[in-house]
């Protein structure tokens, strides 16, 4: 009996064992800040949408068969969910949307979205579960977020929001991870630029050189330039768009306007003009 009762306590040790729960003292600092700031961030940009509830440890990635569940988890087209945020130069709007809300999502794009996600995820790594509440209608909902111990690594929410900051040269916006805050000059996702400088020779431009650049970290950013001399200046003309998640930029009919289409992640699209011109000298 002796013997029975030592095999039912040791057994039940060992079950206990492996149904430890985690806390959030199990996640490294570097992550925990980065997630922290990240959902302060969110609630102070789109908290009036959809707001932050909070996190919870989910587990330790400790060997293959705990990553593939974690994927598994992550990218399950039924139940994961996105932001759609779309801007302009003013304001923006948010909601949260599931890949069946956008009809136009190939499964192509699908599959390249789960086969990131999978290369991404390693054992070792930590899986957290984010929660989620709609504002307009009080739904709860959550996101599985991975991370390791130096940084976040991916959550369909996080990854796919960005903010954007206009700067006063003709154009200059900078793209945002939602952990950077809020001093433009730490961001560091991308960044869309346009500029014209003249070469003048006696107060007239001889050449208009555009400096036109655009690039975006998970997501891509386009900006279309032309420029023209008009008297003593050098006119230029641009159209910008960026996006991320399954959202994409196209060019439209005209060949030079950009703009963001389809409804899950993040975009922004906008155009407009400057002009720089040589300095006219003063006939004597």
């Amino acid at each position: 009996m002796r013997i029975v009762h030592y095999c039912l306590f040791a057994a039940a040790i060992m079950l206990l064992a492996a149904c430890e729960s985690h806390t959030k003292d199990d996640l490294p600092t570097k992550p925990k800040d980065q997630l922290e700031a990240a959902l302060t961030n969110w609630n102070t940009y789109y908290g009036s949408d959809i707001r932050s509830e909070g996190w919870s440890y989910e587990d330790s990635l400790d060997d293959e068969e705990d990553r593939k569940e974690a994927v598994d988890l992550m990218t399950d087209a039924s139940t994961t969910w996105f932001p759609s945020i779309a801007f302009t130069d003013t304001t923006y709007t948010t909601k949260a949307v599931q890949l069946r809300d956008d009809p136009s999502v190939t499964q192509a794009a699908i599959d390249d979205w789960k086969s990131k996600v999978d290369g991404d995820a390693k054992v070792g790594q930590h899986l957290l579960k984010l929660q989620w509440k709609s504002v307009s209608d009080g739904k709860s909902f959550v996101s599985y977020c991975l991370a390791d111990d130096d940084k976040l690594i991916y959550d369909s929410m996080l990854m796919n929001a960005s903010r954007v900051h206009p700067s006063n040269s003709c154009f200059s916006y900078k793209m945002w991870w939602a952990w950077e805050g809020d001093d433009p000059a730490n961001w560091t996702r991308g960044s869309i630029y346009a500029d014209v400088t003249p070469t003048c020779r006696n107060g007239v431009p001889i050449t208009c050189d555009k400096n036109c650049t655009a690039s975006m970290t998970l997501g891509e950013a386009k900006i279309n330039c032309t420029s023209t001399i008009v008297d003593n200046c050098c006119s230029m003309e641009y159209s910008w768009a960026w996006a991320c998640g399954f959202k994409s930029v196209k060019v439209a009919a005209d060949g030079f306007t950009l703009e963001v289409e389809g409804i899950i992640g993040s975009g922004g699209s906008g155009n407009g003009s400057c002009t720089r011109c040589c300095e006219v000298t003063p006939t004597p």
